[in-house]
């Protein structure tokens, strides 16, 4: 907990790896590197949406931080954490089978 003021979720990270991912996954379309992005804004959004939807994990949080609640929880790791992957991939697969 950063200077005691309770939980803080990782937003570096969606502030800086998505919008390098945004800009890659259109230059990595019809190359084999380009589903390895695919793979990873999947991987991402798979992992985000786990974490949000995990009672124990939040549980673990909340215990820390009373103030923080399951609303928040939610509507932080699965709407800007793992939306945007889930979109990115999405658009990837898009883009790489239609050329």
């Amino acid at each position: 907990m950063p200077n005691g003021h309770g939980f803080s979720f990782p937003y570096g990270l969606p502030l800086v790896l998505y919008p390098v991912l945004a800009l890659a996954l259109p230059v990595g379309s019809g190359k084999w590197w380009g589903w390895v992005l695919i793979l990873v804004c999947a991987l991402l959004a798979f992992a985000f949406a786990r974490e949000g939807l995990s009672k124990s994990s939040f549980g673990k949080v909340h215990e820390k931080d009373p103030s923080l609640n399951r609303l928040t929880w939610l509507v932080n790791w699965l709407l800007f954490f793992a939306l945007p992957p889930a979109v990115l991939a999405g658009f990837g697969v898009v883009k790489m089978l239609l050329g």
